[in-house]
């Protein structure tokens, strides 16, 4: 949301939050605080029908995690087509790369978010090209034939 305070200066965008957490008081407080309430919606959580209108809807998912696996939010996002911005956490970084297949972001660096964030406003062929890249590493490594083949082999190994 700091970088989202940042980009509200120079950038035309529209922010979705979807899902619940401990911080959601602080973060609408934060969107009132700063005038934000037109750039930013708080959506809860949201079903599978919601999600894929979201996903259809938004360039971009921005994904500052401290502490993350291979987010099922981050593959989806991927295999929708968005451009992807995300942390060096888990093993995102076994699957993708920096200014190839996502942009990697620091959490906690406002300004160096809202940053890549203008430099792919700026550059949407560059940013289409990301996105582009990052669909056929979830098709690659997380498409279904792949992710059944996966679950079979497990099973028979047992």
């Amino acid at each position: 949301l700091e970088a989202v305070a940042h980009l509200s200066k120079d950038i035309d965008f529209f922010l979705t939050i979807a899902g619940r957490g401990k911080a959601e008081k602080s973060a609408r407080a934060f969107v009132e605080e700063h005038d934000l309430g037109g750039r930013v919606a708080f959506v809860g959580w949201v079903g599978e029908t919601e999600k894929i209108t979201l996903y259809k809807s938004h360039h971009a998912l921005v994904l500052p995690s401290l502490a993350e696996g291979m987010p099922n939010a981050l593959i989806e996002a991927l295999a929708a087509g968005l451009v992807t911005l995300t942390t060096k956490v888990g093993n995102i970084c076994d699957y993708l790369e920096h200014n190839k297949s996502t942009i990697f972001i620091e959490s906690f660096h406002p300004s160096s978010i809202a940053s890549s964030i203008r430099i792919l406003s700026a550059d949407r062929a560059g940013a289409q090209k990301i996105a582009k890249n990052g669909h056929t590493v979830a098709k690659r490594f997380f498409g279904r034939r792949k992710s059944i083949a996966k679950l079979i082999s497990v099973i028979n190994s047992l």
